[in-house]
């Protein structure tokens, strides 16, 4: 494998290192609607990350065939539960081959006889309790394919396509592969269940087989990747000075319970406490934070992770599987030394569009969620590493000290011009409220966390894709805090703040809404991950059975990188998706359009609307190109602003009103034709107004307007 080229001196890795007294959930509980939700639920919300086997290595109930014809007619039957096995199933002990000396069960046969082994074995699962996610880990020398009740779920080294009894692999030598199995209510059954493999060697002259598989319910764990100031960059001393890949040791303090896996050596860093480190676990996975039930975290060191320890950048291979539900990225690359020259600009944006679309792709490919931070200035640019991605949730602060302007576009003009990836898009897209931006940064991961915690206990394997959790953080988020906060139809949100502060108590309501469907009739919180065809359209309908007093919407969807050097060996082709999100009131006979997201170079659209009267609605999702995506929506039960007028004085009192929104008061002397009689633009929540001409005549009437768009 060719060396991992390092960052060169012309950029510029930051973090920010602020000194910090130790602060307690009950702190960031408070901005992040985590205290309220705990009141409302009378304690924490109930999560699950533990793991649960449903299969083991080295199991001895393994039913398998010799591969001497095929197993079954129809062919594919063997495959399902209820398949009944004749004469020619046996039952073993995994491993199960020859050749290595590490079989149970030794098939002296195979050797210049049969090329394959079919494998079946039973496992159950309690009612109510299908999990989110699934590890299968398959040990096999050469290649195999794996079904779950009849649903391929993996393929190892066997190309794609039906294969008989005679086939053969790739040439693998033995090992264990990990393979994550996204949604398993899509093919798993409450009660009884089998998984069937089709294990192929190289050539039936091959010197040895061997096959093994195990199925758990995935440990849920986080990647912590750190940029400390100084060589060390754990958040708490490991005790050791050389250790190797994967060596664990168990947290203390703050830290009790978990257990930290070094993911990065390096001869250029040590493995003690970094004060940056620590302050970021502390916000996302300490006892201190709003999801200390988290036990397993990896610990990276930056520039091991862009390079060969997880993105492998540089090479001609795709990055490396990622076990884990979120990487948390408090650190930047910013930008280029004053004194780079053209040539070395030019290589640099190359590596950040590597960088970019190596971890578009890996958040694809594996469903993983990743929060990456924005520069802790607001007199700077966005920073073009982590930033820039399509996929990642970008965090900026409430106070909006950080980074702003979309993301950055070419240096130089005309066909000189040098592009970095995606320009122009909204950045951030959420914000928290902390001292700098890796601590916000470490905020939304740690919410990201708990919610996830929170799907995996109700089974909601699709919470765990990117743009889903993506969707539902930023649907949550709320505006109030920001009189300035605007989006327009093309600019789905706000330039400084993004879709607004993070609050766990509306996107905990958004989640445990339910995953609704379009067929269906949705209620007032819910979500749903989708696919629509090229050209392709889809209609959620929405029963609000109260006023509403803030509704939100969000829509994401991912890049997805088609080719690339590292994939294919040819030119670089992505697809993105332009999708568009309208709005229409369904009660008034023909459909009424209220509002429409349609931005040209964002991979999200938003709507926001306050003071939303009850009724029935629709939100349409439609897609130039064939395409994955995730829609959340929430709307607040509240009270519509009203108006009263006291019965001696011609004072109007406007009640319930929203704060920076217009409002037009109209009067009117037959019902019929109205005219504005007085505008305002409220700053509380309540104001009053004098009518200059006196008392109000006999047969006056009046009524307040607002359009409910943001």
């Amino acid at each position: 494998m060719p060396p991992i080229p390092s960052l060169r001196a012309a950029l510029t890795l930051f973090v920010a290192v602020i000194p910090l007294a130790v602060i307690n959930a009950q702190n960031w509980g408070g901005p992040s609607g985590y205290n309220a939700l705990v009141t409302e639920l009378g304690g924490a919300p109930e999560t699950n990350y533990s793991a649960k086997n449903y299969l083991q290595a080295a199991d001895s109930s393994w039913r398998y065939r010799r591969g001497t014809s095929e197993p079954s007619n129809p062919l594919h039957e063997w495959r399902k539960l209820g398949f009944n096995e004749d004469a020619s199933w046996f039952t073993g002990q995994t491993p199960i081959g020859y050749g290595d000396g590490d079989d149970n069960t030794v098939l002296s046969d195979m050797p210049n006889s049969y090329s394959t082994v079919y494998l079946r074995h039973g496992f159950n699962i309690n009612p109510g309790s299908i999990p989110a996610r699934l590890t299968l880990r398959v040990y096999v020398d050469d290649g195999a394919i794996v079904w779950i009740n009849g649903t391929e779920v993996a393929r190892l080294f066997v190309t794609p396509g039906f294969k008989p009894f005679n086939a053969i692999a790739s040439v693998h030598e033995a090992q264990w592969q990990d393979i994550t199995l996204e949604n398993p209510a899509d093919f798993l059954l409450e009660g009884e269940n089998v998984l069937a493999i089709h294990a192929i060697n190289q050539h039936p002259s091959s010197s040895d087989f061997s096959i093994d598989a195990e199925l758990i319910s995935t440990q849920l764990k986080i990647s912590h990747v750190e940029a400390a100031a100084g060589t060390n960059y754990l958040p708490q001393d490991s005790g050791q000075e050389n250790p190797s890949i994967g060596f664990n040791f168990s947290g203390t303090d703050i830290f009790l319970g978990k257990t930290f896996r070094l993911q990065s050596i390096n001869a250029n860093i040590t493995y003690g406490r970094s004060s940056h480190a620590r302050n970021v676990g502390e916000r996302i996975y300490s006892s201190n934070s709003i999801s200390p039930r988290i036990e397993l975290v990896d610990n990276y060191f930056v520039s091991n992770w862009i390079g060969n320890d997880f993105l492998l950048t540089g090479t001609m291979i795709p990055p490396r599987n990622e076990g884990s539900i979120l990487q948390n990225h408090s650190w930047i690359i910013s930008g280029h030394s004053p004194e780079a020259t053209i040539e070395q600009i030019d290589s640099d944006i190359r590596t950040y569009r590597e960088i970019i679309r190596r971890l578009d792709y890996a958040m694809e490919r594996d469903g993983f969620m990743a929060c990456v931070g924005l520069n802790s200035s607001a007199n700077t640019s966005i920073p073009p590493i982590l930033a820039a991605s399509y996929n990642a949730l970008s965090v900026g602060l409430t106070s909006g000290g950080h980074s702003r302007g979309g993301t950055i576009s070419a240096i130089g003009t005309g066909s000189g011009a040098i592009e970095y990836d995606g320009v122009g898009r909204s950045k951030p897209e959420i914000v928290a409220n902390d001292s700098a931006t890796s601590y916000s940064t470490a905020q939304v991961s740690a919410a990201a966390t708990l919610l996830l915690g929170v799907a995996n206990s109700r089974g909601m394997g699709n919470a765990f894709r990117p743009e889903v959790m993506k969707a539902i953080l930023m649907a949550g988020a709320t505006k109030q805090e920001f009189p300035t906060w605007q989006r327009t139809t093309s600019q789905p949100i706000d330039t400084i703040y993004g879709a607004g502060e993070m609050n766990v108590q509306n996107s905990y309501h958004i989640l445990v809404g339910g995953e609704a469907s379009s067929e269906s009739v949705a209620g007032n919180h819910g979500w749903n991950r989708a696919t629509l065809p090229t050209g392709g359209k889809t209609v959620y309908n929405l029963k609000l059975e109260n006023d509403v007093d803030e509704f939100s919407v969000m829509l994401n969807w991912n890049r997805k990188i088609i080719a690339a050097p590292w994939l294919s060996g040819g030119s670089y082709n992505e697809s993105i998706a332009d999708m568009s999100l309208e709005l229409h009131r369904l009660d008034s006979g023909t459909p009424a359009l209220l509002d429409s997201s349609n931005s040209s170079i964002d991979n999200l659209e938003h709507l926001y609307l306050r003071g939303l009267p009850a009724g029935s609605y629709k939100l349409t999702v439609t897609t130039d190109i064939a395409g994955d995506y995730a829609i959340a929506w929430r709307a607040d039960k509240g009270r519509l602003p009203s108006i009263t007028l006291t019965s001696t004085e011609p004072v109007f009192s406007f009640n319930d009103v929203i704060p920076g929104k217009q409002f037009t008061m109209e009067k009117s002397s037959d019902l019929s034709t109205w005219e504005a009689y007085h505008t305002f633009t409220p700053s509380t929540t309540s104001e009053t107004f004098t009518d200059p001409a006196g008392k109000v005549g006999a047969r006056t009437f009046y009524r307040l307007a607002w359009d409910p768009v943001n």
